[in-house]
């Protein structure tokens, strides 16, 4: 029976299977490995030995692959990282004018990737979007518009350039021996 593209040469055991979820997870075989149920005494050889098998090894570099994000997928990211406005995330009370923290808007338009970070108060909820900003100088320098340079002196003074020609001793009468004599 031919085997699928992705299907690895040896099947993987169940262990296998939640060890390599556990290492992605975790990025420690150790720890996958206890995780995954082996023994506590075996756990660091066990987790060791996994990561040299082909068969586990092609698995996780599949998973990993598949989990990657491509450069467009990154730039378009950060373009709406630096397009991002509070306007998204909030909505206006028409009667009152109070403006109130609308996460179902923002889910609706697809902007909750923007989320930094949710706080819940006794109070209030604040939230925070990620840095639109630095999103903006990532983005720049993608496109080159920014040349970082850097000043290559001595003291101030440009660093002078000393081309040192070598040349050959001759082997005449007058040569080392003779210098000597004098």
């Amino acid at each position: 029976m031919a085997k699928s593209p992705g299907q690895s040469e040896k099947r993987l055991t169940s262990r296998q299977r939640a060890f390599i979820a556990y290492y992605i997870e975790t990025w420690n075989a150790a720890e996958a490995a206890r995780r995954a149920g082996y023994s506590e005494k075996t756990a660091r050889f066990i987790g060791s030995q996994n990561l040299t098998k082909l068969n586990i090894r092609a698995e996780i570099d599949r998973r990993l692959a598949a989990m990657a994000m491509s450069a467009e997928e990154i730039l378009a990211r950060l373009k709406d990282q630096a397009g991002a406005s509070m306007a998204d995330f909030v909505s206006v009370d028409e009667e009152t004018g109070e403006a109130k923290l609308d996460l179902a808007k923002a889910e609706k338009a697809g902007k909750l990737h923007l989320l930094k970070k949710i706080r819940v108060g006794d109070k209030e909820t604040t939230i925070e979007l990620y840095d639109g900003q630095a999103a903006l100088v990532h983005l720049g320098r993608h496109h080159g518009l920014f040349t970082d340079k850097q000043d290559i002196t001595s003291g101030g003074q440009p660093i002078q350039i000393v081309t040192i020609e070598a040349v050959e001793p001759s082997m005449t009468d007058e040569g080392p021996e003779a210098e000597g004599n004098e």
